[in-house]
């Protein structure tokens, strides 16, 4: 039989492991190449598709626009999460 100590120790480590299980959101940026507002889903030119979480406007994106996602893995499918239009990134000479 198993001591209590020892019991209480494996409960514990069994629970840190189902915690690490749970993994922060994913990140990922992308151009939009397909939106399908039915199925709440949308496509990124890199071929990934993703499932539109209850807080993600699908409304508010269009086709080529660039996008930052952050997502969870669920079920085998790509849930994101939060997603934001990708911040310009201009390209200025240096200076000699």
């Amino acid at each position: 039989m198993m001591s209590r100590s020892f019991r209480a120790l494996t409960v514990a480590l069994s629970t840190m492991c189902a915690g690490a299980a749970i993994a922060e959101p994913l990140s990922q940026s992308g151009v939009i190449a397909s939106i399908d507002s039915d199925k709440r889903q949308f496509t990124l030119e890199s071929g990934d598709i993703f499932i539109a979480g209850p807080k993600v406007k699908l409304s508010t994106r269009r086709v080529g626009e660039e996008v930052l996602i952050r997502y969870s893995v669920r079920a085998g499918h790509l849930l994101a999460v939060k997603m934001k239009r990708a911040p310009v990134q201009l390209n200025v000479p240096a200076k000699n």
